[in-house]
């Protein structure tokens, strides 16, 4: 019994344990309805920084394209980019003690790249309603290049493996409050 209680807590307590750090990102969901149908998105958005005085409007492009092989069945492949992004960060303790050491100040300038591709199964539900299902593999970079604290600079390269489930109901009212 204890063995599943420390193999189902392991995740928490390898998580407590990282930087946090929050990129938002949208998801490679195509609405695919039959076969022959394709998407394409080409999009920019400006780096948000938590220091106006640093966002220098950097651009950050993303693409990702769908295409529907057969009437059950599509591939898909998106790209996002981040440049110069900064965040505000905690300075620790033991990597510095000057009066810094408790405020959050601004720390390193992140950029990095993400690449990812898969397959999945769409379906329509009844008349309206559609479902999918997506699994796929991804590769990235993130770069950390700190200016107050350079020891805790970073370049990592990431791998992901997922799942994507989606479900869309048509909607028969809008209403706007």
């Amino acid at each position: 019994m204890h063995r599943y209680l420390l193999l189902c807590m392991m995740p928490l307590l390898l998580a407590s344990c990282t930087q946090s750090m929050y990129f938002p990102d949208r998801v490679n969901s195509p609405g695919f309805k039959e076969k022959g149908e394709a998407k394409l998105v080409l999009a920019t958005k400006f780096t948000s920084n938590d220091a106006d005085s640093l966002n220098k409007g950097w651009l950050n492009p993303a693409a990702d394209i769908a295409h529907a092989v057969s009437n059950h069945i599509a591939v898909f492949a998106s790209y996002r980019s981040l440049q110069n992004r900064y965040i505000r960060e905690h300075i620790p303790d033991e990597y510095d003690n000057t009066r810094w050491s408790h405020d959050t100040i601004m720390g390193g300038r992140f950029t990095g790249n993400y690449f990812d591709a898969g397959a999945g199964y769409f379906s329509a539900i009844g008349g309206r309603a559609k479902m999918e299902v997506y699994g796929g593999i991804g590769m990235g970079s993130l770069n950390r290049n700190g200016r107050l604290m350079p020891q805790l600079n970073y370049d990592a390269r990431y791998y992901r493996v997922f799942i994507q489930p989606a479900m869309a109901l048509p909607a028969v009212r809008i209403f706007f409050l």
